[in-house]
């Protein structure tokens, strides 16, 4: 998550016009106060989106987790370095064995698994979206 923000945040702090940055060291102010009053002020709304993008691809991560977590099945991690299993990872690997049962029900539990999953997701785009509409610059498209 925190890659994609910075580098998000990074091209937001690159296409700032310069005025602003001169604008602060025409009035004394140092290089991090610039940044932090003037020019932060108005990237609120690109933080705020940035942040909500990179939540919604950690959260529909699902090989890379898959292969990287250990994939430990009904776990709970005991500490940080035990292996894990997260929802998109559990259906990506499960979907095999669930398309072999012959009663359905291991199908209709990954969909069930799935449909918690899209709900956490429109819970994190929904909150993304009241931040967003507390700043002056948020247009609705």
């Amino acid at each position: 998550m925190v890659p994609l923000i910075t580098a998000t945040l990074g091209d937001a702090l690159a296409m700032q016009p310069d005025q602003m940055r001169e604008a602060g060291a025409a009035i004394g102010a140092t290089r991090f106060q610039t940044i932090w009053h003037l020019i932060m002020p108005g990237l609120r709304p690109v933080v705020i989106g940035a942040s909500i993008l990179a939540t919604g691809r950690a959260l529909g991560e699902t090989m890379a987790v898959l292969m990287v977590s250990g994939n430990a099945l009904n776990t709970l991690p005991a500490n940080i370095y035990a292996p894990v299993s997260t929802m998109a990872a559990f259906i990506a690997s499960q979907v095999d064995s669930a398309l072999e049962d012959p009663t359905g029900l291991a199908v209709r539990a990954l969909a069930e698994v799935a449909l918690v999953l899209c709900l956490i997701s429109v819970i994190v785009n929904a909150g993304g979206r009241l931040l967003l509409a507390g700043t002056k610059s948020y247009r609705r498209s």
